[in-house]
C-alpha cells in the first residue's frame, strides 16, 4: 500500500433492499440512521440470516452486504454496531511529516445536551492500567490532530478547532475499564461495552484510545454515515446514535484524526477524489490511501506528499468554498453548521520574546493573531502572576503585530502565554514560549580597532611607519572600538585621553564607538582609555599607551 496504513473507517450506510432477505437488516440500519431512535443496544435478535456471516478479529462478527461493505455485529448479542469496509494493516513506519503544529482544541464544558467530543482511555479489565503514563500522550495526540484541522482552516481563510470536553482548560481523558477481556476485544465489544456503561449520547463523538495494539490487526476504526447533504440535520452532525472513533493503541495523530474525520462525515462517496470505499486517493491526505475501493488504484503521493487535512481542500473540508463547487453544495466539515467544530475563533500566529533576559530589565514580546472579526485584544500571561491586556481598553485590528513588556523580579524560566479575544467574545488557543531571566555576570567586551602599535596617525588617516613601539598621534588622534555585551546590553561608554573625558555614549544602539580629536601637548606616554558599563552596572576598562608627536 503506497500510503501509511492502519486506518479503518466504519461507514454506516443503508444497504439496498433487494429481497425480503434484508428486512431484518433494514431495521438494524434504521436504528443507526434515524434521529431520535433510542441509542441503547437492541435486544439479542439471534444471528442474522446472512450468507458469509463470519467472525473477524478486531471487528467482531461481520456480514458482507451487497453495498460492498461489511455490517458488524456484536458476537454475543448479535446487535449491529455499524458498517465497515474492512480492516487494514497497522502503521509500519513513522508518522508522515506535517506542516501543522499542535494546537489545543476549543475547550467546552461538555454539559448534557451539548454537541461535543469526549476523549477516553479504555482497556480490558484484565489488561495493564497505563492510564497515568499514557494520558499526556493522548492529550498530545488531540492537540496534534486539532492542529491538522486548524491548518486546513487557515489555508482556506478562516479558523477552526474541534470542540473537546475539558476541565480548567485541560482536555478530559476519561479512564474506562471494559468488561470484555483482552482475548475477545473488538470494535463491536468496545462500542457495546461503552454503550452499556451509559455512553449513548448521540450528540457526543466518543474519541477512544484503546490501549491494546494486539486487539486488532489494524490502526483504528470509526463510525460514519453515508450522508452528503449540506444541512444541520446531516446524520453525521449529532443527529443519530452515539459515534465512536477508536485508535487501537497507536501513538499516531494521523490515526486519531482519520477516525474522528470519519465521525465528522468524511469522506463521502460523492466526493471528487473518493475511492468509493470511504476514503480519498490524494496522497498523504489524512483521509486518503488505497483502500481497495473501485477508485483506490488512483492513489498517488504525487497529489499530496505531506500530511494535510484535505489535500486539495475539495473533498471534505473548506472554510470558504467557491460558489457552485462540490463543498459548497455537499456535506463539508469546514461549514459552520458543523456542530463539533468551533469556527471564527482568533488564531495566534506569532509570539516572539527575547531569552535570556537580564534580571531587572524589561522583556519585550511581540505577537499577532488572525481572525475574521474587525477587532481583537490580547491577554499576555507572563508566568509569574502578572498579566497585560493589549490594548489596555478596546480592540486592535487582527493581523497587526502588537507588543508588551514586563520586568521580572527574580531569576528563572517562565512560560509566557498569549491569547486573543475577538469582539464577539471568542478566545483563541494560547500560544506559548519560555523566557528565562538571568543575573548578568560579564562586563562588556571592547575590541580596539585603532590606534594600533607602530602606526602613525594624523587624525584617523593612518600611515604605517616605525615608531617607538606605541601608536603615534601627530596633531590629531583617532579612537575606534567595537564594544558588545555577551549577556545584556551596553548602557554607557566613556572615552578618556590623557585623563580628560573626550566623549560619552549613553544607551547606545550600535556597537561602534569612534572619535577623532585634538591631542594637545606633545608627550611620550599618554593613555587612551575606553570605559564600558552594561545595564547590570558591570564595567570594563580597555587602555592603550600613545606617543603624542605634536600639536
Amino acid at each position: 500500500m503506497p500510503s501509511p496504513a492502519g486506518i479503518v473507517g466504519v461507514r454506516v450506510k443503508t444497504p439496498p433492499i433487494r429481497t425480503a432477505l434484508f428486512a431484518t437488516v433494514l431495521a438494524a440500519v434504521f436504528l443507526l440512521q434515524i434521529p431520535g431512535v433510542p441509542a441503547n443496544p437492541p435486544e439479542d435478535r439471534g444471528a442474522p440470516d446472512c450468507p458469509g456471516y463470519r467472525y473477524e478479529r478486531g471487528l467482531g462478527d461481520v456480514c458482507p452486504r451487497d453495498n460492498g461493505l461489511l455490517e458488524v455485529f456484536h458476537p454475543g448479542t448479535h446487535h449491529s454496531v455499524g458498517f465497515t469496509h474492512g480492516l487494514d494493516p497497522a502503521p509500519s513506519g513513522g508518522e508522515p511529516g506535517s506542516p501543522a503544529g499542535p494546537k489545543p482544541p476549543n475547550c467546552v464544558s461538555g454539559a448534557a445536551g451539548t454537541y461535543h467530543i469526549k476523549v477516553f482511555y479504555a482497556r480490558a479489565y484484565n489488561d495493564v492500567d497505563n492510564y497515568a503514563s499514557t494520558v499526556a500522550t493522548i492529550r498530545s495526540l488531540v492537540d496534534q490532530a486539532n492542529g491538522l484541522v486548524n491548518d486546513a482552516a487557515i489555508a482556506t481563510g478562516g479558523a477552526a478547532s474541534l470542540n473537546v470536553k475539558c476541565t480548567s482548560g485541560v482536555v478530559d481523558v476519561v479512564n474506562v475499564v471494559l468488561p470484555t477481556g483482552m482475548a475477545s476485544a473488538s470494535f463491536s465489544t468496545i462500542v457495546t461495552d461503552m454503550n452499556n456503561m451509559g455512553y449513548t449520547d448521540g450528540k457526543v463523538k466518543h474519541w477512544v484510545f484503546y490501549d491494546d495494539t494486539g486487539a486488532c490487526s489494524c490502526g483504528g476504526t470509526g463510525h460514519v454515515y453515508n450522508d452528503d447533504t449540506l444541512a444541520v440535520s446531516n446524520l453525521n452532525n449529532g443527529n443519530g446514535v452515539a459515534f465512536f472513533a477508536v485508535d487501537f493503541g497507536y501513538n499516531s495523530a494521523r490515526i486519531m484524526m482519520h477516525e474522528m474525520g470519519h465521525n465528522l462525515g468524511a469522506v463521502q462517496d460523492s466526493a471528487p477524489h473518493s475511492t468509493l470505499a470511504g476514503h480519498c486517493y490524494d496522497g498523504l491526505d489524512t483521509m486518503c490511501y488505497n483502500d481497495g475501493g473501485p477508485n483506490g488504484g488512483l492513489y498517488s503521493t504525487s497529489y499530496c506528499g505531506i500530511e494535510i487535512f484535505d489535500c486539495g481542500k475539495n473533498d471534505y473540508f473548506h472554510i470558504n468554498p467557491t460558489s457552485g463547487s462540490y463543498l459548497a453544495t455537499h456535506w463539508n466539515l469546514g461549514n459552520t453548521m458543523n456542530r463539533f467544530i468551533a469556527f471564527g475563533r482568533p488564531t495566534m500566529t506569532t509570539l516572539n520574546c527575547p531569552t535570556p533576559v537580564l534580571l531587572g530589565t524589561a522583556a519585550s514580546c511581540t505577537f499577532m493573531a488572525v481572525d475574521d472579526s474587525s477587532g481583537v485584544f490580547y491577554n499576555v500571561n507572563w508566568g509569574d502572576g502578572a498579566t497585560t491586556r493589549v490594548p489596555t481598553s478596546g480592540y486592535v485590528s487582527p493581523g497587526t503585530t502588537q507588543s508588551a513588556s514586563h520586568t521580572y523580579a527574580t531569576t528563572g524560566a517562565r512560560t509566557v502565554s498569549v491569547t486573543a479575544t475577538d469582539n464577539g467574545g471568542l478566545v483563541s488557543p494560547a500560544l506559548t514560549t519560555v523566557v528565562s531571566t538571568v543575573v548578568d555576570s560579564t562586563a562588556p567586551v571592547t575590541t580596539l580597532v585603532d590606534p594600533k602599535n607602530n602606526w602613525v596617525y594624523s587624525g584617523c588617516q593612518a600611515v604605517n611607519a616605525v615608531s617607538s613601539g606605541r601608536p603615534v598621534f601627530v596633531n590629531r588622534g583617532c579612537a575606534k572600538a567595537t564594544i558588545t555585551d555577551p549577556e545584556s546590553a551596553v548602557a554607557e561608554v566613556r572615552l578618556y585621553f590623557a585623563g580628560a573625558l573626550k566623549a560619552t555614549w549613553s544607551n547606545p544602539t550600535g556597537s561602534q564607538f569612534n572619535l577623532e580629536f585634538d591631542v594637545g601637548t606633545p608627550a611620550t606616554q599618554v593613555e587612551l582609555r575606553y570605559e564600558a558599563t552594561n545595564v547590570a552596572g558591570l564595567t570594563s576598562v580597555t587602555t592603550i599607551l600613545v606617543t603624542v608627536a605634536g600639536a
